[in-house]
């Protein structure tokens, strides 16, 4: 009896974990408060809760179609689904609320689907045992996405990169962990340091951990970095000049009428 009871409490043992709770800085309450403003993400969205795929797509491409300048990086939505037959995801149908944003971003080749192709570096993880491919929109977005979608978007993969990849040192200890075509988007991000999210998302690491989920306030400040960066400081001045210079001219109607005695 001993025996059986002190087999259970270090069973017990085993299964404990700990819950930590997400810490949340500066820099991303002001990532998430300008995409906010800019109406990319929904104003009730906290900053400390975790982000699912489908929100982070949603974003992701709201960010892209209301902020991309150049049509190089520029994802057309209506283009990419004009003509489509073939859902991207066993998972996702037409029927979904998201589906246009998940199946644009499948279509423009952002995101791996069934629509790559067999040259498609499609992770095992998101085929089961009949070679279906899903989405799992409701699953939390991970490290390695916030990575991969960004660099599909903003950079080209040109020739010969495998072969620099394989003799630069990616700096991270769990290298082994992360598969080739990852450290590909890696190795390319790493190459803008000025522009990488990396630093600015997940702080000074030694260890990627590419399946950790992100929160939303690190999906904003992944969001609101690179080619975007520049574009969201350019709009929020937009609309602040907008809104100072309505401001200003609901002052003057409002001293004209005070002058003409017609309000009090």
């Amino acid at each position: 009896m001993t025996t059986d009871t002190s087999h259970s409490i270090m069973k017990e043992r085993r299964l404990e974990r700990i819950v930590v709770p997400f810490a949340v800085d500066s820099t991303q309450q002001e990532a998430l408060l300008m995409l906010k403003k800019l109406k990319i993400t929904e104003d009730d969205a906290k900053p400390e809760q975790l982000c699912t795929r489908r929100e982070y797509a949603g974003w992701f491409l709201r960010t892209n179609s209301q902020l991309e300048r150049s049509r190089k990086h520029q994802i057309n939505s209506c283009a990419a689904l004009s003509g489509s037959t073939v859902t991207a995801f066993d998972d996702v149908t037409a029927q979904d609320p998201d589906f246009e944003s998940i199946q644009s971003l499948a279509e423009a080749g952002i995101i791996r689907s069934k629509l790559s192709g067999k040259s498609s570096r499609t992770s095992l993880s998101d085929l089961d045992g009949e070679g279906c491919m899903n989405f799992c929109p409701d699953r939390f977005v991970s490290r390695q996405d916030l990575i991969s979608w960004k660099v599909n978007v903003e950079y080209e993969v040109r020739p010969g990169i495998t072969e620099e990849v394989s003799m630069k040192n990616i700096g991270f200890l769990d290298v082994r962990e992360i598969s080739s075509d990852v450290l590909v988007e890696l190795f390319l991000h790493i190459l803008f340091e000025e522009k990488s999210i990396l630093k600015r998302v997940f702080g000074q690491s030694k260890r990627f951990q590419l399946r950790k989920p992100c929160t939303k306030a690190q999906a904003a400040v992944a969001l609101a970095s690179g080619r975007s960066m520049e574009f969201i400081h350019a709009e929020i001045s937009r609309l602040e000049a907008e809104n100072s210079s309505r401001e200003t001219e609901i002052e003057e109607i409002k001293s004209e009428l005070l002058e003409r005695c017609e309000i009090k």
